[in-house]
């Protein structure tokens, strides 16, 4: 089934059959025809900011609590570029974000036009994709291909320059595309489980035979998830728990093992905590200057190979301290960048770990 709509239009629909219904954005003379189209359309309830960067802030923070799309609405030049720095900040945070701005007329681009901006290579760096649409006949096919791609694997922020002709001109919307790969919903890949007991054998056995390890999670888990899983294991093991400032609702603050928050504008103790592990086990966090150790070496456990790569730290072990009392100046630790729901089964790991793995 096939409607003959504006290149307008067509943004409106196939946002509302994405399922998306709420837009933050402000208006300009660029993307002005989606802002006409966008008054037939009473499924999307757009939200009116006083600059484009609260648009940009305001739909990572809708991406984040409602666990969905977020999506932001900007005119070309200034408007565009003000969305940068809250697309950077999706795109460190793995929060799934649509950015849609206007652009000036295809028969002026590249000729320094007023409000001209390479919008698509300025955002480079920080999405995960982006395009410029050149033909209105593909817009419905990019911006379904732009949703997907934002919640496919680890979420992240995407942007769809569309020229302001591209929104005046017509073609027909047909429902069907390569959006069908994707809901408003974030989806995750499954591991693969090639090396999976391999690797939960080796990593039970770390765990077993370190002193003072703790555990660090992170955002991740609430992505995926896995609080039952992660509670589980650390209630088995019997390791102390972490959380990333992201992270920080991924296990029970009034938990006995809740430690807190590291880094700087963490605790003391929290801190000194992890300068003397022996074992840090990172669960859906990326190490960070902040919080990590500097000399802190790592196992990897990722979605495209479950097996750990060893490190020469981890290959070792843990070893005793040294003739001043200080621990050594490495540290193995292993990092979970998969899903632990999936990467890790709970009922299996139990049966790897003996009852010495507790805290002494």
């Amino acid at each position: 089934m096939s409607e003959l709509l504006t290149g307008a239009q067509i943004i409106c629909r196939t946002l509302v059959d994405a399922g998306v219904e709420v837009l933050f954005g402000y208006p300009g003379g660029a993307i002005m025809p989606f802002y006409d189209a966008l008054h037939g359309h009473a499924g999307l309830r757009h939200i009116l900011v006083r600059h484009e960067q609260a648009a940009a802030h305001a739909a990572d923070g809708y991406a984040r609590a409602g666990n969905r799309v977020g999506v932001c609405i900007a005119t070309s030049g200034p408007g565009a570029t003000n969305l940068v720095t809250g697309l950077a900040t999706a795109h460190m945070d793995g929060s799934p974000v649509l950015a849609v701005t206007g652009q000036v007329g295809r028969p002026m681009l590249g000729r320094d036009a007023f409000q001209e901006t390479d919008v698509v290579g300025v955002t480079m760096p920080v999405t995960k994709h982006n395009v410029l649409v050149r033909d209105v006949e593909d817009l419905a096919d990019d911006l379904r291909t732009a949703l997907a791609i934002a919640i496919e694997g680890r979420p992240g922020p995407v942007l769809v320059d569309v020229p302001k002709d591209v929104q005046n001109q017509k073609a027909e919307y047909r429902v069907s595309g390569v959006g069908d790969l994707g809901s408003g919903k974030p989806r995750h890949q499954a591991p693969d489980t090639g090396h999976l007991e391999e690797a939960i054998q080796q990593t039970a056995q770390l765990i077993a035979a370190a002193e003072r390890p703790i555990m660090m999670i992170g955002r991740g888990v609430i992505v995926s998830g896995a609080y039952d899983a992660v509670r589980a294991l650390a209630e088995r093991t019997g390791m102390p728990v972490i959380t990333t400032l992201l992270g920080i609702s991924a296990f029970p603050q009034a938990h006995e093992l809740h430690l807190g928050m590291p880094g700087m504008h963490g605790e003391v103790h929290i801190n000194k905590a992890i300068q003397a592990a022996d074992l840090i086990v990172g669960m859906e966090t990326r190490p960070r200057s902040r919080r990590a150790p500097r000399s802190c070496t790592s196992t990897s456990m990722s979605r495209r190979s479950a097996a750990p790569c060893r490190s020469r730290s981890a290959s070792r072990g843990t070893r005793a301290p040294s003739s001043n009392g200080s621990w050594p100046p490495w540290r193995p630790a292993i990092v979970f960048r998969g899903a632990p729901r999936s990467a890790i089964s709970c009922t299996r790991v139990k049966r790897c770990f003996p009852a010495a793995c507790r805290l002494r």
